[in-house]
């Protein structure tokens, strides 16, 4: 059964990779259900799009999730640019 953030937001917390430019992104909904947009660029970091919040609230599973898109982003990474 889905929950109600993956209902709103279909692509929550799912690496999206944009092949052309060579970027990859996401949608993380925080524990209040907003929208947090994330990009990923090759140096073990997050960066959060927070210009359109006040704030956010971030729970521990969160929190899990964004290390394992930093991680999934590394692997992208290093793949993409050890083969060239």
């Amino acid at each position: 059964m889905k929950n109600i953030d993956d209902l709103f937001f279909p692509n929550n917390g799912k690496l999206v990779i944009n092949k052309k430019e060579q970027t990859a992104s996401a949608c993380i909904v925080d524990a209040e259900i907003d929208p947090i947009e994330c990009s990923f660029n090759n140096d073990g970091c997050i960066t959060l799009h927070t210009k359109e919040l006040t704030y956010i609230t971030l729970s521990v599973e969160n929190l899990d999730k964004m290390l394992e898109l930093i991680y999934k982003s590394n692997q992208y990474y290093n793949k993409t640019y050890n083969n060239k």
